[in-house]
């Protein structure tokens, strides 16, 4: 449900596994950052988090064919200072040499690139929240809602809780 600033939703599971949730926003006016010099661009968004219900986690899903996506392919609970290990998919394909970053709410943040599978390994330090990010350029010029744009600027975002959360 959208509200100004965010969106929220709930969901009650009928049996125990691993759900992916996602918000995926494919349907952005185009925008102008030729001020900033960047272009103007049509901004695809994809947001998701893995929630698990009794038993070990498994893998998330793959849930974006028309750009980025992270996946937790952890197979254990966020717990501190144990290894989690990502994957980031592009039209859901593996993409090596991605920069990823890691943030905390304290403004903390880590960059990491991913290895020839996609794959970033990183050991959580804190017990908190992590919101993971990625973005690429799609140099693919188009026209949407009537305004030509240069590029997509796709950007995926993945949350990872604490184990206490």
């Amino acid at each position: 449900k959208p509200s100004e600033s965010y969106y929220s939703g709930w969901f009650t599971p009928k049996a125990n596994g691993t759900y992916t949730l996602l918000m995926n926003n494919n349907q952005i006016d185009v925008i102008d950052y030729t001020q900033y010099n960047f272009g103007i661009f049509k901004t695809h968004y994809h947001s998701t988090a893995k929630v698990a219900v009794g038993g070990t986690p498994a893998n998330g899903a793959s849930t974006n064919a028309e750009g980025l996506s992270v996946i937790d392919a952890s197979k254990k609970s966020n717990d501190i200072n144990k290894e989690i290990t990502l994957q980031v998919l592009y039209k859901g394909k593996a993409i090596a040499d991605t920069e990823v970053t890691v943030f905390v709410a304290d403004q903390w943040s880590k960059k990491l690139t991913t290895d020839a599978a996609g794959e970033v390994k990183f050991n959580l330090p804190w017990n908190t929240k992590y919101v993971i990010e990625v973005t690429k350029k799609e140099e693919v010029p188009g026209k949407y809602n009537g305004k030509d744009y240069q590029f997509i600027w796709h950007c995926a975002t993945y949350c990872l809780p604490s184990a206490n959360l």
